[in-house]
């Protein structure tokens, strides 16, 4: 997965290109803020039908519990 920066403000949400293995990801001003921003594109997604709680977990996984 690529990780670039594309806002720098805290008002824009993570925008995902799964075809490009890509997230857009703003430079927010506090983790706090990320973690909040995060979970809301993640909860409010318009993808393909997947099983919400399936993208969660994933993203649970690979963000908040490596160690």
């Amino acid at each position: 997965m690529t990780i670039q920066r594309s806002h720098t403000d805290d008002i824009h949400l993570p925008v995902s290109h799964t075809c490009f293995n890509v997230l857009d990801l703003p430079s927010y001003s506090s983790k706090e803020v990320l973690k909040t921003k995060l979970i809301d594109a993640i909860q409010h997604n318009q993808g393909f039908n997947l099983k919400q709680q399936s993208s969660i977990s994933i993203f649970y996984s690979y963000f908040f519990f490596r160690g």
